[in-house]
């Protein structure tokens, strides 16, 4: 039985012009998540350069009390 402490989980950054955390928007933002379900946010980052295998969502992310509520559906 895998030791589920030590298992990588993969994680995904996106890029939003609108990232809303608990109602507060954030403006243009990278948002890292797990990629696995449901996803979970790690960190809410301010954009400052250009970063490779970043999905950029044409739709606001809304966060409250740690998961991704929108887009429903993350690829």
């Amino acid at each position: 039985m895998p030791d589920e402490c030590t298992q990588a989980t993969p994680k995904r950054r996106y890029l939003s012009r609108h990232v809303i955390v608990d109602g507060d928007d954030r403006g243009l933002s990278l948002v890292t998540a797990t990629a696995s379900a449901p996803p979970r946010v790690i960190a809410v980052e301010p954009y400052e350069a250009e970063t490779p295998a970043t999905a950029y969502l044409d739709t606001p992310i809304i966060i409250t009390a740690g998961t991704i509520t929108s887009p429903p559906d993350l690829p």
